[in-house]
């Protein structure tokens, strides 16, 4: 990580255009970003913002509907780390006479000091705690659902001291709190729930899927698609009072233009680079290299696919399978990878290590 990390401020010292690349959020494609690094918000929230109000077809609603129902029936193999596989579904634990809040941290430590992430608060605690003053909140109807990727060791190091610092905010709070390494299902409390408060996560994808409101204290890929609430600090107050006021399927119909755009328009050539597995990609041998030199040329990005629907007839009909949580018809929808394809080749010493990483758990790659 340091090589390219060099590299990349040597060239923004310098003035040097340059393009990064990274993996993509469920692997086809790639993401490409002018200039800055592959955490930046500037290009992923001008396309988002721009296809907003654009209705999406009926097979765009699906191809995105597709990667939320795997997520749900727990078949995401392409995404890089997966959570809690064996998790188990439970009735709400916290007594719910109040409004259902559920509040899922983020596993932020890779954006840490990235310009993009920064707020006004302090600290995390420091939001919820002026979220549940200014709400007036119930804490004893709240869960805390600590990050199962807390309770897993990425080198020497877990989230123990993350969790401590939560655990210990809703002890004191006296909100209800699951684990990191406790198997309760986030999704089936994300359903059950009336709220869910996020930091930049994507548990926003589902919980916004299902209708829920989003409540947001920290920035994040989806903070242009115009179905949370926005808290990134003591100033954003008044914002609260939009807490309801969209409904269920408003909420769901932005989810699925958002996720559509970042997956779908943001990512570049989608259809170009397939992915197998994790690690094993296939790649179409003549894409169209104009987008990549208009790319290099203009310092923006250009939509993966332009095109939307007239109105929202067809988006209607994804959105009421998602609202009846048909997930196995939602997930037949993934396109076979053309024959004509080639296989991607690594070299050397990462062939060995992929294929070390493909006999890994998911969440361990």
């Amino acid at each position: 990580m340091e090589g390219p990390r060099a590299l990349l401020e040597a060239a923004k010292a310098k003035g040097i255009p340059f393009v990064s690349v990274e993996r993509t959020w469920f692997g086809d494609g790639l993401m490409l970003i002018p200039d800055q690094n592959c955490l930046a918000l500037d290009e992923v929230g001008r396309v988002v913002a721009e296809y907003k109000d654009k209705p999406l077809t009926e097979g765009q609603a699906r191809a995105v509907a597709s990667l939320l129902a795997a997520r749900f029936m727990r078949t995401n193999t392409l995404e890089w780390r997966a959570y809690n596989l064996n998790a188990e579904s439970l009735a709400w634990p916290a007594q719910s006479n109040g409004l259902k809040l559920l509040i899922t941290p983020s596993s932020l430590n890779e954006f840490d000091g990235h310009p993009d992430w920064r707020t006004k608060w302090p600290n995390q605690i420091a939001a919820l705690d002026f979220l549940f003053d200014h709400l007036k909140l119930d804490p004893a109807s709240c869960i805390l659902r600590c990050h199962p990727n807390w309770g897993e060791k990425i080198g020497l190091r877990d989230g123990g001291l993350a969790e401590k610092m939560y655990t210990e905010w809703a002890l004191r709070r006296g909100v209800h709190v699951i684990g990191s390494k406790e198997r309760a299902s986030t999704l089936s409390l994300i359903a059950q729930a009336d709220a869910v408060v996020v930091n930049g996560g994507s548990a926003a994808f589902e919980a916004g899927a299902l209708g829920k409101q989003v409540i947001a204290l920290g920035t994040s890929i989806y903070q242009t698609a115009g179905f949370q609430v926005q808290l990134y600090g003591p100033d954003d107050v008044d914002n609260l009072s939009l807490i309801g006021r969209q409904t269920p399927d408003e909420i769901a119909r932005l989810v699925l233009r958002f996720a559509y755009a970042f997956n779908f328009r943001f990512n570049q050539y989608v259809g170009d680079v397939r992915a197998r597995t994790t690690t094993q990609y296939a790649y179409n041998p003549e894409p169209d290299g104009s987008r990549l030199e208009r790319l290099l040329e203009t310092r923006h990005i250009e939509a993966d696919d332009t095109t939307f629907a007239s109105d929202c007839t067809e988006e209607d009909r994804v959105l009421q399978l998602l609202h009846d949580r048909r997930w196995a018809e939602l997930s037949e929808t993934t396109k076979p990878i053309p024959h004509t394809y080639r296989s991607v080749h690594r070299r050397g010493v990462f062939r060995y290590l992929d294929a070390v990483r493909e006999r890994m758990a998911i969440g361990d790659r």
